[in-house]
């Protein structure tokens, strides 16, 4: 369980502990039992790692004092207010979240093997994923902005879909009549698919640069200094487990914790937490 072998190190205990102590049990609610809410990608040791949850006797959440906090040395501190403050919308309540996240993280070193292991693990979550510069400048959220390359999803991309002449020209007997079209007709059908490929081809292999790569912009968001590898970019390597996210080392198979209430080896023949393999 992260919350008996978290790695406190990364967490500002002096912004902490400016935050409001909230007793929850006094009020009669009780916590999740483990730590972590919306962490899932976020850089080793992020506070979102050790937040815990509120819920009333009832299993809901409260409505009012914090409906998430995060506990140290046995004391609470008030994360997420129950209510929003009076004008506020869900992208202001983000900002503000996200914005004391930041102040609560003592980042480790670009270098370090936590960081390493988190972007490895990054840029093998996005293989392939690129972001379209032009789609996010006009506003375009991250799934919509997203090119899937080499071959698209399913050919699909955002410049249009791939189509293989094959199975188009065996469409077209079927639904079109191919067979009785002249061989101009049926020439030309085909090089306009080619055509159509080949643009469709230039535009994504101009989006698909390291610099647009998914894995290379989330990492920026952090570590603006990041430069991706082509290894990185290939993605060929094995996944190292999750143990970067809170704890200060891999630990061995015989002392991992396991993980979300499943003992090592994880995944039986894997082990997700520590990474061991069978």
């Amino acid at each position: 369980m992260r919350k008996q072998n978290a790695d406190w190190s990364t967490i500002n205990l002096e912004e902490l502990q400016k935050l409001p102590v909230y007793d929850w049990a006094g009020k009669g609610y009780r916590l999740q039992e483990d730590m972590g809410n919306g962490c899932a990608g976020d850089p080793p040791g992020f506070p979102t790692y050790f937040t815990q949850s509120v819920y009333t006797a009832q299993g809901n959440s409260p409505i009012r004092g914090y409906a998430m906090v995060i506990v140290h040395d046995d004391r609470a501190y008030g994360i997420e207010p129950a209510n929003w403050e009076q004008g506020d919308t869900w992208e202001v309540v983000t900002a503000k979240r996200d914005a004391l996240m930041l102040r609560l993280w003592k980042p480790l070193p670009l270098e370090h093997p936590r960081t390493q292991e988190w972007i490895k693990a990054t840029f093998k979550h996005h293989h392939s994923c690129y972001q379209v510069p032009e789609l996010r400048a006009q506003g375009k959220n991250w799934s919509d902005s997203m090119l899937v390359w080499p071959g698209g999803t399913l050919g699909k991309t955002p410049f249009g879909t791939l189509q293989d002449p094959a199975w188009e020209v065996e469409y077209a007997k079927k639904h079109q009549a191919f067979d009785k079209w002249t061989d101009m007709e049926k020439g030309k059908f085909i090089r306009d698919i080619e055509a159509n490929n080949k643009r469709v081809e230039r535009f994504c292999g101009a989006v698909a640069i390291p610099e647009n790569h998914s894995g290379t912009i989330l990492v920026r968001q952090y570590y603006p200094d990041f430069q991706p590898t082509a290894a990185l970019i290939a993605g060929e390597f094995t996944d190292g487990g999750r143990w970067w996210e809170t704890l200060a080392e891999c630990l061995k198979p015989d002392r991992c914790p396991g993980q979300y209430g499943h003992a090592h080896p994880v995944n039986g023949s894997w082990c997700q937490f520590c990474g061991w393999s069978a």
